[in-house]
């Protein structure tokens, strides 16, 4: 299957499966808003405004269909470099301490050269590589072309009147040791702490009824992650009332929410468009929930854009964040590095 630069689509595999579908309206373009009881696939940016979200309509469903896709765009490089991230880390840590923010959600990109790497290579070896998340590859004219491979769940249908939403914080990576006997430190327990009271003060606020699941190590690729988890009833509320509910939660913005946000837009040099916006696929046979736009790059003809970021809360060590920056980095850009040698894909 070939698209052009003037097509959308998107290619998606769920946790757990080696399995993907390819999805594209008749007339491959794409819709404004989201659908109410309508097969598709939904994008919300970080920031919601009227013309921010994109629905592709299910019209077309084939199942594990190698595509091909050559983005026309050019990079634009606006990378942060290490010590200007130092000294901003530093600045937001101090801000905390002031007392007028607790946590701030700092991102950066990391753009790459890199010409002549495959869009399908890049997809198919993220699925075979990280089977345990959500793998994601889609093109929209306006909103370029975006892979990803991300482990935090927004809202996830359990049945027509329950859903589940997890709370995720923390980083660390994976030595091999049970997960039972992970240990984590005072500064991700906080942050923790954080997105779990935003879930429950939502919630409680609307009569929302929910149980809470214990607190548990999570793996996602070579990281590791603590992970809560809430079990919904659903009511007569939809996928995408729900979504406007709880995004953006203080997982990729901070606390308190509005503040971090507000701070976030002064702060960082660049536009994060769908990064920590959401995403997934709604009504579509079996598969039915949206994800975090986490672990995922921009792709252009001549690069990447990686965008990337961490927790900043009052215990934050500038040179600790900015390495914990890097190995998020890593598992997308050993990736790419895999796909220009063309290691192994699904076909």
């Amino acid at each position: 299957m070939n698209f052009e630069p003037n097509d959308s689509f998107v290619a998606y595999s769920r946790p757990g499966s080696l399995d993907f579908k390819l999805i594209f309206q008749n007339n491959r373009g794409f819709t404004s808003g989201f659908v109410p009881d309508t097969p598709q696939f939904f994008i919300e940016s970080f920031i919601r405004t009227g013309k921010s979200s994109t629905s592709i309509l299910a019209e077309n469903i084939i199942s594990n269909q190698p595509f091909s896709f050559n983005p026309i765009e050019g990079i634009n490089y606006d990378n942060i470099p290490r010590s200007k991230y130092l000294q901003q880390v530093e600045k937001i840590v101090r801000t905390i301490e002031l007392g007028s923010l607790q946590k701030v959600v700092y991102s950066r990109k990391k753009c790459i050269d890199k010409e002549n790497v495959d869009v399908w290579e890049v997809f198919s070896n993220l699925v075979i590589d990280y089977p345990e998340v959500f793998v994601f590859c889609y093109h929209v004219p306006g909103r370029g072309c975006w892979i990803g491979a991300t482990p935090e769940v927004l809202i996830k249908r359990l049945s027509n009147t329950q859903v589940t939403t997890m709370a995720l914080a923390g980083t660390q990576l994976d030595h091999g040791i049970p997960l039972e006997r992970v240990k984590w430190g005072e500064k991700e327990v906080k942050e923790q702490a954080f997105l779990k009271d935003f879930i429950k003060l939502k919630l409680d606020a609307l009569g929302i009824d929910y149980i809470e699941v214990a607190d548990r190590t999570m793996r996602a690729g070579k990281l590791l992650h603590i992970c809560t988890q809430y079990n919904i009833d659903l009511g007569n509320r939809s996928l995408d009332e729900l979504g406007r509910i709880l995004h953006p939660g203080p997982a990729i913005s901070g606390t308190p929410q509005d503040e971090a946000i507000k701070y976030i837009i002064q702060l960082e040099p660049h536009k994060r468009e769908d990064y920590c916006g959401y995403l997934g696929p709604v009504a579509i046979d079996d598969d039915d929930g949206f994800y975090i736009n986490l672990r995922s790059m921009k792709v252009f003809k001549n690069g990447f854009a990686l965008f990337i970021g961490g927790g900043i809360t009052a215990e934050s060590d500038p040179l600790s964040e900015w390495v914990e920056t890097e190995s998020k980095a890593n598992t997308l850009l050993n990736i790419i590095e895999q796909s220009s040698l063309h290691k192994y894909d699904l076909k």
